[in-house]
């Protein structure tokens, strides 16, 4: 059924004050990307990040470049407030936009969430953008073959056409994004200071004897409203509100997650210095050479992590 809807949304004709895109993270991506050498397949190497928001629809005078949202785990990971983050640093972009509308996959980690909804909410009654409404249409992962899907191929496809298909530090990334699908296409890099502590606001009160979240299929929230309001088929004309916050939640944003890049550990880095930039250019391993590296106490907490696994691990191997 959704994606009857999609189609639909796809055959309207834009207009200037409203905005239709897909949204998608794309498939795991490993810097430096190095085909064909065998030390880099066997190198812990970093993860880059590109969330795409995809225009839908036909052509027209309003149709908008796709938004990239693009940053690696040496700036930070994915967890529902980055994720959020990447979201609201692109509709940022979009100042004369009154009306808009998303369609995700169903993936909850990263688009069917409280934290994302409780950041929408606070976006959508801010005063640094004109949004009146975010319509958020959910299609299970895999069922439709998106916009957004679309971008991501050509993204591989400009890829695979690079010099022997290497993908060398971050700047080659953005490079490979801002050339691929015609260049049509606005790259936006997350830097710490867009990333912001947003975290899940709902009332667990309120939400009590409410539909669970993973039955809604569309989500809408509102200008000058606290609640969200939901849709569990693409069919239904009219929407169910549901006041979701906590009273104590105020719609002001957050600060930043964290003072600075979150970092790789050490390790990582040396290994990568040590085993892959022999075989890059020099203005190559400036980056990496550079690249941030975790605070020691995120490394000891993540080994206590790692130690706690291990000993469960074995205990359950022995029942």
């Amino acid at each position: 059924m959704g994606r009857q809807h999609y189609r639909l949304d796809a055959e309207r004709e834009e207009v200037d004050d409203q905005l239709i895109r897909s949204v998608d993270l794309q498939k795991v991506i490993m810097l430096p990307r190095m085909p064909g050498v065998k030390s880099a397949v066997f190198t812990r190497r970093i993860t880059a990040y590109h969330e795409t928001f995809a225009s839908v629809g036909k052509k027209s005078p309003f149709k908008k470049n796709t938004v990239s949202v693009i940053w690696h785990e040496g700036i930070a990971g994915k967890t529902a407030a980055e994720v959020a983050s990447a979201y609201v640093i692109a509709l940022h972009q979009e100042r004369d936009v009154r009306h808009v509308i998303y369609w995700v996959d169903n993936c909850s980690a990263q688009n069917k969430n409280w934290v994302l909804l409780t950041t929408l909410v606070k976006l959508v009654n801010n005063t640094t953008n004109n949004i009146q409404d975010i319509t958020l249409k959910y299609v299970e992962a895999g069922h439709i073959f998106m916009s957004a899907d679309s971008f991501h191929h050509g993204v591989e496809k400009a890829m695979r056409k690079q010099p022997g298909g290497v993908v060398l530090d971050f700047q080659d990334f953005r490079d490979v994004i801002a050339s691929s699908n015609s260049g049509k296409v606005n790259v936006i890099e997350l830097q710490c200071n867009n990333i912001l502590a947003w975290n899940n606001g709902r009332s667990v009160t309120k939400v009590k004897n409410v539909t669970n979240l993973p039955r809604m299929t569309v989500i809408q929230m509102r200008r000058g409203s606290r609640c969200m309001f939901y849709k569990l088929s693409h069919d239904e004309e009219e929407f169910t509100q549901c006041g979701f916050l906590m009273k104590k939640v105020t719609l002001e944003y957050f600060g930043q997650l964290r003072p600075g890049d979150k970092g790789i550990e050490r390790e990582m880095k040396m290994d990568i210095i040590s085993k892959l930039c022999p075989m890059m250019h020099p203005n190559r391993r400036h980056f990496w050479e550079n690249l941030a590296e975790e605070e020691k106490k995120y490394a000891l907490c993540r080994a206590r992590c790692s130690q706690q696994e291990r000993f469960l691990l074995h205990n359950n191997s022995t029942l």
